[in-house]
């Protein structure tokens, strides 16, 4: 084994495979506790899952760290160490560890990111998983940019109201993957945290600024789901997430989304189906993709044994003109897909969309081309249109209202 300078020798250690829970008290939303040798996470505390199912993990600290065993006692496995390496074999036995900078300004490195906080190294019911357990403020400094690039989109009222909107989502589901031992993923499947890599004096500021707030309907946290861009147009959210109804989830018109002119330039023997749905104003946010029969086809049977692929027709558009409603018609079998698997089944950026056909001399199709606008799923504050609102003056909260309707702004730390 390789020396680190003056500290101790890195270590190695083999982690056995076992499904075991945090041992002792968890780390609760709202309550201080501090980690060994006086290392303390403020409230509130948030648990992300940086990666699930893992086999091998490399982990270093800028200025050392302590390493823990957990059976529920804690045992000092490394004292002072800056790098540890991690592997898993067949074996099987329950362990827990903890991974503990040896400094409050010091931090930990996982597959090239920094971190603040602490690591917890543990099995789940998805094999081994590593989760980053940090004050839920110094989250959001990073989710904010890593969520609205502050070098495109520089409007410190959009970065506040994003803030808000992250803040609100991300205690609104707490414990949402308590069975793997955190609470949300680092990836957009919750919200995209890259670690103190993406912070930006900006969004850090947008955060400080403020610090606990969030929105509220009735008195109670909203599901405040946002999309990078809605192409003009946001949709109701039980269209795509295909639950109840949400009154303050309602299709949105963004203004800020719009251009005089959507213009589709296609050539061969391109046919159109309802090419006026989309109209003359789009999003600068438009797009267009074109695959072959034989993709979506190899594609679509992944989730549903269609055999050969012959035509896919929109049967239902929401209040904003997605498609919410497409029927996949096969050789074998036709399936009516709804709401956000549309876009998951086809491999599109969003459902607002029209589809033209190509086809052969012989009048079979040989390609479907979509046309489309914006980039998401459709619900929720719009970014690129909070942008815009930055742009002409509005403020995060007035930004916050239009597209959450009958919420409030309220400090709940």
């Amino acid at each position: 084994m390789r020396k680190s300078h003056s500290k101790n020798a890195k270590y190695c250690i083999a982690l056995f495979l076992a499904v075991f829970f945090l041992g002792g008290q968890p780390v609760e939303f709202g309550k201080e506790k501090s980690f060994f040798q006086g290392y303390l996470i403020p409230k509130p505390i948030i648990r992300i899952g940086l990666g699930i199912n893992l086999t091998d993990v490399k982990i270093s600290a800028a200025s050392g760290m302590n390493i823990y065993e957990v059976k529920p006692n804690y045992r000092l496995l490394a004292n002072d160490t800056d790098e540890i390496f991690i592997k898993r074999n067949r074996k099987e036995l329950s362990k827990i560890i903890y991974f503990i900078p040896n400094s409050q300004q010091s931090y930990l490195s996982y597959k090239g990111r920094d971190y603040r906080g602490i690591f917890v190294l543990k099995a789940s019911s998805k094999g081994i998983v590593i989760i980053n357990i940090l004050n839920l403020e110094d989250y959001l400094k990073s989710v904010v940019p890593s969520e609205l690039c502050p070098y495109t989109f520089h409007e410190f009222e959009a970065h506040r109201a994003q803030a808000v909107a992250a803040r609100t989502y991300a205690i609104k589901n707490l414990g949402m993957n308590e069975d793997l031992g955190f609470d949300l993923y680092d990836t957009p499947k919750s919200q995209y945290y890259k670690g103190m890599n993406a912070e930006h004096p900006m969004s850090s500021m947008a955060v400080e600024q403020t610090q606990g707030q969030v929105a509220l309907y009735d008195g109670k946290l909203i599901d405040a789901l946002y999309t990078s861009s809605c192409g003009g147009m946001t949709e109701n959210v039980e269209e795509i997430f295909r639950g109840f109804p949400l009154p303050y989830l309602r299709s949105t018109e963004c203004d800020y989304e719009r251009q005089r002119e959507w213009l589709v330039n296609c050539d061969n023997n391109v046919f159109p189906v309802n090419t006026n749905i989309l109209g003359q104003n789009s999003s600068p946010d438009s797009w267009h993709a074109n695959k072959t029969k034989k993709e979506l086809e190899k594609r679509i049977n992944r989730y549903y044994p269609i055999g050969e692929l012959i035509d896919l027709i929109p049967l239902r558009r929401g209040h904003s003109k997605r498609v919410v409603e497409l029927l996949i018609s096969g050789s074998k079998t036709q399936i009516i897909v709804k709401g956000l698997k549309i876009r998951r089944v086809l491999g599109l950026r969003e459902t607002l969309f029209v589809i033209y056909r190509e086809y052969d001399k012989e009048g079979r199709i040989t390609n479907f081309i979509f046309s489309g606008r914006g980039q998401g799923h459709g619900v929720g504050l719009c970014q690129v249109g909070a942008y815009g609102m930055a742009l002409a003056g509005a403020d995060y909260k007035e930004i916050l209202k239009k597209y959450y309707h009958g919420i409030k702004i309220s400090k709940i730390y």
